[in-house]
């Protein structure tokens, strides 16, 4: 559904407790792209009935919403609050605005995949279980909105796609950062991704690496 993967789930605006959590959106209105906030009517994560609550004047972005200060934090707190129905100046219908990618492309930095990281995977591709992990990359101009189109260009013939968990990182990791019981702190939210690979180009041509097979703009 919309709901479910249009939308980028961050944590602390309400709250450490995942009951708190927010799902944020950058949508088209009015001719203008905001950030927004998911308002579920009946809390379900599966909720088909929301609308979104309009956070453009306290941050244009995701990425700005990550840094945001706690003062401007209460402030979110309050609007989301307070949006509950169309009286609302921030309130926003779904049918008035479109949604578009939670990220913006130019504001990623680093797009790290891992690839063949569970097992039936690996079966189905005839893949060998890899003993350390598959590290690979997407280019930010990769990144497309929910709804858009996907290329299939005349050089491949082997197009595919999967869905996969994306996590944001929320703030710098200092390098030779070890595993700990803060490596969470580092973590803004997770969003849903549509992985588009050219198996031909990944798996078979350009001498096996697989950048060329998965950076195609709106692979991701």
């Amino acid at each position: 559904k919309e709901s479910l993967f249009s939308t980028t789930l961050f944590k602390g605006v309400l709250g450490e407790t995942s009951s708190s959590m927010v799902r944020l959106a950058i949508v088209q209105h009015a001719s203008e792209r905001k950030l927004v906030a998911q308002i579920l009517h009946d809390n379900s994560p599966s909720s088909s009935s929301y609308h979104y609550c309009d956070l453009s004047s306290i941050a244009k972005d995701t990425i700005t919403f990550l840094t945001l200060p706690p003062d401007d934090m209460t402030q979110v707190e309050e609007i989301i609050s307070s949006c509950i129905d169309a009286t609302h100046p921030a309130y926003i219908s779904p049918e008035e605005c479109q949604v578009l990618s939670p990220l913006e492309p130019s504001s990623v930095g680093k797009l790290i995949c891992i690839g063949m990281n569970y097992v039936d995977h690996c079966t189905e591709q005839n893949f060998p279980i890899p003993k350390e992990p598959i590290i690979f990359n997407k280019f930010p101009s990769s990144i497309a909105g929910p709804g858009d189109p996907i290329p299939k260009d005349v050089t491949t013939e082997k197009l595919d796609f999967e869905v996969e968990l994306g996590v944001v990182i929320g703030k710098t990791v200092p390098r030779f950062t070890e595993q700990g019981e803060d490596t969470m702190d580092y973590v803004g939210g997770y969003t849903v991704i549509h992985d588009v690979s050219a198996r031909d180009w990944q798996l078979e041509k350009n001498g096996n690496q697989w950048l060329l097979g998965k950076t195609v703009d709106s692979y991701a």
